[in-house]
């Protein structure tokens, strides 16, 4: 047995686990273990008010005895393979002790990702072995040999993906002599920063510096034909006092649809216009900045 329960000790040291998560709260929450086992954490969120829970393991005996300690959970038979097949989206995705089974972790990263609501949280749990380079190295253990990561090898994958956070030190595990860390991840959220001011302020430069993809208001102010660019402060001033502003909005924003990840924008319109509302309502992460 692997994980304990209060009618046995298993290999594992379940509730110091459990401890080591620091787990949100789950009232009301949809909840899926990765690599469940025989269930303990599963169990753990239905009786913390979880709504939906649901266990997945490749090991049959596992899903029957799961199945068997708590029959109000739906745990079912699955390879990390078919996950992107599931139905439904996941406000909490588990995966404890387990990461080191997936023959395609980064797939089974964007499946995860892909699986989790816009604010849900990933937990992961895995072993990272010593070093300063960024590598997999195979570890030897008391049944098998498996592929732990250096911290630099693993916070490079998950950040393909997520925005992360180191959460702290896991339990050791019996007979797996590389130590176990938690990490807590969000799903990746593209990112605006609006650099505002008015002409000859610098801005133009320092959205060369910064190297982002930009939506310069100058190229819009042109492109659209909106009057004389030696002119654009006052321009812009008088397009919105005359009630164009969501007009000006829509036509940023066509350009914004056409760049993914960070997106600069720069320009002197873009501290006039109710700019940063849309990119948040687009679910962007916005940061503005301007001249001091």
């Amino acid at each position: 047995m692997y994980q304990t329960f209060g009618d046995g000790q298993g290999d594992s040291d379940s509730q110091g686990k459990l401890s080591s998560l620091k787990l949100p709260i789950l009232q009301d929450k949809a909840v899926l273990d990765l690599g469940c086992n025989e269930g303990f954490f599963c169990n753990v969120a239905h009786e913390m008010g979880a709504s939906k829970v649901v266990g997945t393991d490749i090991q049959a005996e596992m899903v029957y005895k799961a199945g068997d300690r708590f029959p109000d959970i739906d745990f079912q038979l699955q390879d990390w393979k078919d996950l992107a097949d599931m139905d439904g989206v996941f406000d909490v995705v588990l995966c404890l002790s387990a990461f080191h089974y997936a023959k395609d972790k980064e797939q089974l990263l964007s499946d995860i990702a892909n699986k989790l609501s816009d604010d849900g949280l990933f937990v992961l749990e895995a072993g990272i072995v010593e070093g300063d380079q960024e590598e997999w190295v195979d570890v030897e253990r008391f049944s098998d040999t498996v592929q732990h990561p250096t911290k630099t090898a693993l916070d490079n994958l998950l950040r393909k993906f997520f925005s992360i956070r180191c959460a702290g030190p896991s339990v050791n595990q019996k007979g797996d002599p590389v130590p176990r860390f938690v990490y807590h991840c969000t799903k990746l959220k593209p990112v605006a920063l609006i650099i505002s001011g008015k002409s000859k302020d610098g801005k133009t430069t320092l959205a060369h510096m910064i190297g982002a993809r930009t939506v310069c208001w100058d190229h819009i102010f042109t492109k659209n034909k909106l009057g004389d660019t030696d002119k654009i402060d006052q321009i812009t001033d008088q397009l919105i006092k005359d009630g164009k502003a969501d007009d000006l909005v829509s036509m940023v924003m066509e350009e914004v649809d056409q760049i993914s990840g960070l997106v600069v924008l720069e320009g002197y319109g873009f501290g006039l216009l109710p700019i940063q509302k849309e990119l948040e309502d687009r679910g962007f992460i916005v940061w503005s900045t301007i001249r001091s």
